[in-house]
């Protein structure tokens, strides 16, 4: 039973780990916290289930959810990193929150404030025996995805000129500038990156959840701690974290009462916070006296 649960908990995880990502490579570029990152996510899913829902065909409606995260990516760019960059931290993390909260708010006007679901699901998410393991095609899917998109993002980012031009940017904007980048074109491509990493959450999430305005913040509200227990601003910790977290979660439902599995995500983010801050894969700071 146990290896059942980590099964499901992995599945669940990689879903977790790429918000997470998102959030991470917005974070390395540009110190922002961005907590409108599960709405960009549910926004661009959205758009996937209107496509599909209309019988346009997998392959488009795929398309058109990965085409709406680019000009997402642009606008919030535009709207809230751009104007902002230097700005208190505190102005720049309300104007995520504000942004979310008009994200979701026009979700609902334009869709539904009710829950909508997917039927029939563009994979099989009926269990097949494998040994002594019920494997869905559903849950192969979301492993094998997430192991490619993790695969494409490290070539992109260590064997590019622009994913180089991306990790100086991250590492000391100042001097990447110095250097003749153009650091404001990588602020656009890091949002646009991190659009097309959530819409990709949000394409493999609406089988299982189906959809709500609300769907964003409860996946941000686990990709959160997620990101922090792996390390925030490791891209390894954002998977590590999130497939730890998606592991936990999972056993939690079977072995802990409701009141405490829907707190237990923040429960290992306290814990953590107080025996290893910097995260798994984070690096110590000290500061000098």
């Amino acid at each position: 039973m146990t290896a059942q649960i980590i099964v499901y908990g992995i599945s669940l995880g990689c879903v977790y780990a790429i918000v997470a990502l998102g959030l991470v490579l917005i974070y390395r570029a540009t110190e922002l916290v961005n907590f409108a990152q599960g709405e960009m996510m549910m926004m661009s899913a959205y758009v996937f289930f209107t496509l599909y829902s209309m019988e346009m065909g997998l392959f488009t409606a795929v398309l058109g959810s990965l085409l709406f995260a680019v000009i997402l990516g642009v606008a919030m760019n535009t709207i809230i990193s751009r104007p902002l960059i230097g700005k208190p931290i505190f102005a720049q993390i309300m104007a995520t929150i504000a942004m979310s909260i008009v994200l979701r708010s026009l979700t609902g006007v334009i869709w539904t404030h009710e829950d909508l679901f997917m039927y029939p699901s563009p994979v099989s998410m009926k269990p097949m025996n494998v040994g002594f393991l019920q494997i869905s095609p559903y849950q192969i899917v979301i492993v094998g995805v997430t192991i490619i998109l993790v695969l494409l993002l490290y070539l992109f980012l260590n064997l590019t000129r622009f994913g180089t031009a991306i990790k100086a940017t991250s590492e000391n904007p100042v001097a990447a500038q110095l250097m003749g980048i153009p650091i404001k074109r990588i602020y656009v491509a890091v949002w646009i990156l991190s659009s097309l990493v959530s819409a990709v959450a949000g394409m493999l999430i609406i089988p299982q959840f189906g959809l709500q305005p609300m769907l964003g913040s409860r996946l941000l509200l686990m990709a959160l701690p997620a990101a922090v227990l792996g390390g925030f601003g490791k891209l390894e910790g954002a998977i590590a974290g999130g497939l730890i977290l998606g592991i936990l979660e999972s056993m939690a439902t079977v072995y802990l009462p409701t009141s405490i599995y829907d707190i237990f995500p923040w429960i290992i983010l306290i814990l953590m916070l107080l025996i290893r801050p910097d995260g798994l894969f984070g690096t110590p700071v000290r500061k000098r006296v």
